[in-house]
């Protein structure tokens, strides 16, 4: 072991070192300038995503904001229901206008919900109808086809 160390040793002091040949100053940009364009493409790689999320961030809080607006903009319909709020006496209705108001509310509801039963009940209806007028319809084409037959 010591036996080359001392080889080594020698080798170094009289100039025979086994190292690398120096790089050219050619070479030692063209390192550098690939090493500068890796780290642009890099940069401009994490630039591009962070606009990207920026943008859908964007997206995201417009649209919650349209639906806000929207249910906002949704009104629910309601039925009056006209009611006589003065009586002749002026000052008992007066009193009793807030109460009267509520139970017009609750009224006007309640009518909704009737019309709606109203209106699939009719939609069940028509089609019944619609079916048995298909139905009628067919068994008189037969009946002319029967009757050119004969």
């Amino acid at each position: 072991m010591n036996s080359t160390f001392k080889l080594v040793k020698a080798d170094v002091q009289s100039g025979n070192t086994a190292e690398k040949p120096s790089k050219t100053e050619n070479e030692k940009k063209k390192e550098k300038n690939k090493r500068k364009k890796k780290r642009k493409r890099k940069r401009k790689r994490k630039r591009k995503t962070q606009k990207m999320k920026t943008e859908m961030e964007m997206k995201i809080a417009a649209d919650k904001k349209k639906k806000k607006k929207k249910k906002r903009k949704k009104k629910k319909l309601t039925a009056v229901v006209k009611q006589n709020l003065f009586s002749h006496k002026q000052p008992a209705a007066v009193i009793a206008a807030p109460l009267i108001k509520h139970q017009i509310r609750e009224d006007s509801v309640e009518l909704l919900n009737v019309k709606d039963i109203e209106i699939e009940h009719l939609h069940c209806k028509n089609t019944s109808l619609q079916g048995k007028l298909n139905y009628i319809q067919h068994l008189l084409k037969m009946a002319v086809e029967f009757i050119k037959d004969n």
